[in-house]
């Protein structure tokens, strides 16, 4: 069946060992316009350091079809799940690594389970531009021209932008030296997520210990992770009881202890 529509967007990958791409293009009667993305390699990301091959014996490393014969040669068990199931499946210790393109890994959310990263990486995801055969050949030819031209230009974009996409996913992996910190402090407007921060934080540097400001008593934050939890409204509070009981000559510290306790108490 010729396909009737005018521009299709396919998603590839390209290997050693993935040929075809343009005779299939022939035959979805197709005109190739472009191909963009081409740089991002894909690469496993673990949950355990590897030091040789013989590692990934038995290994169960979630993966898309496309990379199932390169796993296997490793030695490793191939897991086959959607992008949206990565996070559970690290989480849950169902697989101990994954398959993925190394710009994708923050968007996902996927830091907070990924410790290791193994490089370099192998196949590269392409998204091919294809225009629909009988309407290509009806076009002019000055916007064929443009069209060609400026898909040219498009590809080299492309690459220029996932080259500094990549760089930048890099430098967050040793981000700010997090991995050697032995204590990190967060202190950030309640419109930004510091739950994340704290995850991607703990994922770089288990030991490192977190002193976090809490803004409300009800804002959700995991404290089995956290060093200390200082929330201001409670501290001002306890504060201007201090400062009240001065005015009185208490200098008995025993009344804030007990605040605290019971504070400490009702959590």
């Amino acid at each position: 069946m010729r396909n009737k529509y005018i521009f299709i967007i396919c998603l590839f990958f390209l290997s050693s060992c993935a040929t075809g791409g343009i005779e299939n293009v022939e035959k979805a009667n197709a005109h190739y316009l472009a191909r963009l993305g081409t740089g991002d390699l894909f690469h496993i990301f673990l949950s355990k350091p590897i030091r040789k091959i013989d590692d990934f014996k038995g290994m169960k490393i979630r993966v898309s079809p496309t990379h199932i014969p390169f796993l296997k040669s490793l030695g490793a068990e191939p897991v086959v799940t959607p992008p949206a199931e990565i996070y559970t499946a690290m989480e849950r210790a169902v697989v101990v690594g994954y398959v993925q393109p190394l710009a994708s890994i923050r968007t996902m959310g996927l830091l907070p389970v990924t410790k290791y990263l193994l490089r370099p990486g192998f196949y590269q995801p392409i998204v091919l531009v294809l225009v629909n055969l009988d309407f290509w050949k009806k076009m002019p030819d000055h916007l064929k021209h443009l069209l060609t031209e400026n898909m040219k230009k498009a590809e080299y974009i492309a690459m220029e932008n996932i080259d500094k996409k990549i760089k930048v996913e890099l430098d967050e992996f040793k981000k700010a030296g997090v991995e050697k910190a032995k204590v990190l402090v967060i202190t950030l407007p309640k419109e930004i997520d510091s739950g994340e921060i704290v995850r991607i934080s703990k994922a770089l540097n288990p030991q490192i210990e977190i002193i976090i400001r809490k803004h409300h008593s009800g804002d959700e934050i995991d404290e089995s992770e956290i060093f200390a939890v200082i929330e201001p409204e409670f501290e001002a509070t306890m504060k201007m009881l201090e400062k009240l009981l001065h005015l009185m000559r208490h200098r008995d510290k025993s009344v804030l202890n007990w605040v605290r306790r019971q504070k400490k108490a009702l959590q």
